[in-house]
């Protein structure tokens, strides 16, 4: 038996999604005296760093998004984030216990592990590396690839079976902490794991049934899996 066990980043691998905010936040503003820290994300339609950005200009600039915009704010918020990991690497830590789950999961015959986010590659990547994640053997999709989470999960499932050399998987996990991921694994027909780290209540408000705090009792989140 095989199963795939997909990964978020944001909330889920890493505890960046207010420093996520802050970066998206300055962005705009640096760029075009906007201010965006009122917005509801919940209500973007895609909800990854592509849908974000298309989401702003439609909506409140008033305008499509085009390429030239686009390079302009992913350099701009990569900036910031590298920002803020100089101010403070706390901005950046991960989620407790997340490194040393995913390496006991490497150690499992029977798992095979993807990332899938709403980042794009190089915001992605970077925050893997500063937070410590050992992820260079695995499949990843990104906004990169996709404009909606449902199709970079899907791309990252097609990578996962090139890499593993699998046609079909028994069983796909996603641990995500958004209702946007709810909205995905529903979309999927895939079981989803919810990261709570701050206990708000959201995903159980959205009747996610399995819901953690973070890795650190590593056996309690296999036995989900």
């Amino acid at each position: 038996m095989k199963k795939l066990v997909i990964f978020d980043i944001d909330g889920t691998l890493t505890n960046t999604n207010e420093t996520d905010h802050k970066a998206f936040e300055k962005a705009y503003m640096e760029l075009y005296d906007l201010d965006v820290s009122g917005l509801d994300w919940e209500e973007v339609e895609d909800y990854t760093d592509t849908g974000i950005a298309k989401h702003v200009f439609e909506v409140v600039i008033g305008r499509t998004c085009g390429p030239v915009d686009l390079r302009k704010i992913k350099k701009k918020v990569y900036d910031n984030l590298v920002e803020l990991y100089n101010e403070s690497e706390s901005n950046f830590a991960e989620v407790k216990g997340a490194t040393d789950f995913i390496e006991f999961l490497k150690s499992r015959d029977e798992i095979c592990l993807a990332i899938a986010t709403g980042c794009w590659e190089h915001t992605a990547n970077f925050k893997l590396n500063v937070s410590g994640i050992d992820y260079e053997e695995l499949p990843i999709a990104n906004s990169d690839n996709d404009i909606s989470r449902v199709g970079i999960t899907k791309h990252v499932i097609e990578l996962a079976k090139q890499q593993y050399d699998c046609s079909k998987f028994d069983d796909i996990i996603y641990i995500g902490d958004g209702a946007w991921d709810v909205k995905m694994a529903q979309s999927l027909g895939i079981r989803l794991i919810g990261v709570d780290v701050h206990s708000n209540g959201r995903l159980k408000e959205l009747g996610v049934q399995n819901i953690i705090k973070d890795f650190s009792n590593k056996e309690a989140v296999f036995n989900l899996i």
